[in-house]
C-alpha cells in the first residue's frame, strides 16, 4: 500500500453530498416551529443532512447555541422519517447585546413544545421535553445551606442522567421521580444524618418498580443494609464531581 492515496469520492460514497448545496431552501424559514424568529433561523434540511452523515440511529446531538431550536426540530423530524432514537441537547441564552430577549424561554422552548404537539395545522413528532436553567451556588458560611443548595441543584443533574424527571414526592431531606412509563424511579436523600432516613426508606417500599438510589455521602459509601429489604433497587453515593464542587465550596466558604 503506497503511504499515500488520494480517495475519490465518486468512487467510494454510494451518495455524494458535494459540497456546494443549492438545493436546500433558506428562505422563508422565520415562523417554522410556530415562532416567528426573523434572524438567524437555521433551515432544518441543513440540520438533518449533516446528522444524517452519521449512520447513528441512536446518536445524541448536542447545539451550543441553539438559538429557536432549529436542531432539535431537525432530529425530532429526522426521527419520524426513518424511525431513530435519535436524542439531543440544547443550549441558548436569554440576552442579546445586554437586553433581555428570552431567546430560551420565548422561542427556543415553545419552538420544540409546538414541534412535539403540533402547530399551524402541522401533526405533532411526539417526544419528551426538559427544560432547565443553569443557576450560581450562592455563598454562605453555613455548610448545611451550602449541601441543602448543591444537592438541590444537582438533583437536576441526576435526572438527566437518568432520564427520570416527574416529581412524586418532596420532602425536606429527599425527593423522588417517576419515569414516563411508572417503571423506574430516581431517589435522591440529602442529609448525612441517618436517622432522619425512615421516612424516605418508608416512601421508597411503596414504589413498584425498578428504584435508582442516591445517597448524599461525604466517605464516598453508602450504607446499603438501610435497604435489604427493598427489591429492585440499585443504590449508589451522589456521584463524586458533585461531591468535589461540595467540598471545595465549603474550604471557599471557611476561608471566606
Amino acid at each position: 500500500q503506497p503511504r499515500v492515496q488520494v480517495i475519490f469520492a465518486e468512487d467510494n460514497l454510494l451518495s455524494h453530498p458535494g459540497d456546494l448545496w443549492t438545493d436546500i431552501k433558506t428562505t422563508g424559514l422565520e415562523g417554522e416551529g410556530g415562532v416567528t424568529f426573523k434572524n438567524g433561523k437555521k433551515p432544518i434540511d441543513l440540520i438533518k443532512r449533516i446528522i444524517k452523515a452519521n449512520n447513528n440511529k441512536k446518536s445524541l446531538i448536542l447545539d451550543f447555541f441553539a438559538g429557536s431550536g432549529s436542531t432539535g426540530h431537525a432530529v425530532l423530524d429526522l426521527n419520524k422519517e426513518d424511525k431513530g432514537d435519535r436524542k439531543f441537547i440544547l443550549c441558548t441564552y436569554n440576552e442579546e447585546n445586554g437586553t433581555q430577549v428570552k431567546i430560551a424561554e420565548e422561542f427556543c422552548y415553545p419552538r420544540i413544545k409546538n414541534v412535539i404537539k403540533g402547530y399551524n395545522n402541522k401533526t405533532g413528532l411526539n417526544g419528551n421535553l426538559q427544560y432547565f436553567k443553569t443557576n450560581f451556588i450562592k455563598r454562605t458560611n453555613s455548610r448545611d445551606q451550602v449541601r441543602f443548595d448543591l444537592t438541590n441543584k444537582c438533583t437536576e443533574m441526576l435526572c438527566v442522567k437518568d432520564n427520570i424527571f416527574n416529581l412524586e414526592k418532596e420532602a425536606k431531606n429527599y425527593k423522588i421521580f417517576s419515569s414516563n412509563d411508572k417503571k423506574r424511579f430516581l431517589c435522591v436523600y440529602y442529609s448525612f444524618i441517618k436517622n432522619e432516613v425512615s421516612d424516605f426508606i418508608a416512601d421508597i417500599k411503596k414504589i413498584n418498580g425498578e428504584k435508582n438510589i442516591y445517597m448524599f455521602s461525604d466517605t464516598k459509601e453508602v450504607d446499603v443494609s438501610l435497604f435489604q429489604d427493598i427489591e429492585n433497587t440499585y443504590i449508589e453515593a451522589v456521584p463524586e464531581p458533585i461531591l468535589e464542587i461540595y467540598r471545595e465550596l465549603i474550604k471557599l466558604n471557611i476561608s471566606k
